[in-house]
């Protein structure tokens, strides 16, 4: 058999026609480069576009497109030898955090693989913070978003790299119709040349769009939930919130996410049907009224509820309401999250807070 010689391979796409991906001129930073000798945190924004590179949230929060030298720092051989052209050719934006340096080696070490600990206390605030970033994002603007509690995180210190040992969704070759470019692979071997379109699976939505002013957002709404403790002394908010995310996660089933949005829809306005329907559409009227929407009936709603409770998630009532219920629990919680730090102290305990809190809100 005759020897090929070397193997090459290189990434082009219909906007770089006649260029390779691999060479774009810059030099991404090691993830040790990033965070020293401090413990850090990657999460993948599945569904974020932008181009913007290491925004700042707060003094030790960022987000972005990672270099895609960074990603490789952060993924083992595997990862790398399958999805580096996606990777390449579309960065993904990254959520990342760099902790305070920790008091010694070992007090660091420890915090890193208490992050990746499903147990742990600093997981679970860690993943209420996460919960809190989505919140952000999701109500500053429009577009879907894959939970970052959906996805593997990539926790750091040192040269080290730790992971969550649960089933994570690494989605590398996933994005949103409307970023869909078909992606080549040309491999050249001695004087033969094969071209291959990588696999690129998309999700049936829009990208959410990432500018600094959606930023400015989401580290308000960071700052008022951590400054606050929203979600700890409002915990009937922090349910709502968490179904809203499932409502805009396209990783989802479709039944799932349907059932999320009419529950937390009904946690917060009433349910739609019997004597409860018109209090019920006077509150979904006073969140909607500043908007464009024209409001749907509550025939409509009624509808939509029952086609979900009844697992008919295909018909033409679902599609028309669906929107419309989404967007009222969006307007809600971002609401709600501004009212608890305004007026937190005249707030009751739980479990009086929640309605309290909406009845502050609806009532003008």
């Amino acid at each position: 058999m005759n020897n090929p010689g070397n193997i090459s391979r290189s990434y082009y796409s219909a906007s770089t026609p006649g260029g390779d991906l691999f060479f774009d001129g810059g030099r991404g930073l090691h993830f040790s480069e990033i965070c020293g000798s401090s413990v850090g945190l990657f999460v993948p924004l599945v569904g974020v576009k932008t181009e913007l590179i290491g925004q700042p949230l707060s003094p030790t929060e960022f987000i972005g497109d990672l270099h895609a030298e960074t990603w490789q720092s952060l993924e083992n051989r595997r990862y790398k030898d399958m999805f580096t052209g996606s990777v390449l050719h579309r960065p993904r934006p990254y959520y990342y955090r760099v902790f305070p340096e920790a008091e010694s080696q070992e007090a660091g070490g420890a915090f890193a693989l208490a992050l990746v600990d499903p147990r742990a206390k600093e997981h679970a605030l860690m993943s209420s913070r996460l919960e809190a970033l989505a919140i952000g994002l999701l109500t500053g603007e429009s577009g879907a978003l894959i939970g970052p509690n959906r996805v593997p995180w990539t926790v750091t210190h040192g040269y080290n790299r730790f992971r969550l040992r649960t089933n994570r969704l690494r989605l590398y070759a996933w994005t949103m119709a409307d970023d869909f470019e078909p992606l080549f692979e040309r491999v050249q071997a001695g004087k033969h040349e094969e071209l291959n379109e990588t696999p690129v699976m998309t999700f049936n939505d829009g990208s959410l769009p990432l500018d600094v002013s959606l930023c400015e957002h989401t580290a308000t709404i960071l700052r008022l939930v951590d400054e606050h403790r929203i979600f700890e002394r409002i915990p009937a908010l922090h349910d709502v919130a968490r179904r809203y995310l499932r409502t805009c996660d396209r990783s989802e089933s479709i039944g799932t996410r349907l059932l999320e949005v009419v529950t937390a829809f009904e946690v917060i306005f009433g349910r739609v049907s019997g004597r409860e329907q018109q209090a019920t559409m006077s509150r979904l009227r006073t969140l909607l009224r500043e908007t464009d929407v024209e409001l749907l009936d509550a025939q409509h709603f009624r509808a939509f509820r029952n086609a979900i409770a009844h697992g008919r998630t295909r018909e033409s009532s679902v599609d028309t309401a669906f929107s419309q219920a989404a967007l009222g629990v969006r307007l809600f919680i971002a609401r709600a999250i501004l009212a608890t730090a305004n007026h937190g102290a005249d707030l009751p305990t739980s479990p009086q807070s929640f309605n309290a809190l909406k009845d502050l809100i609806f009532a003008d």
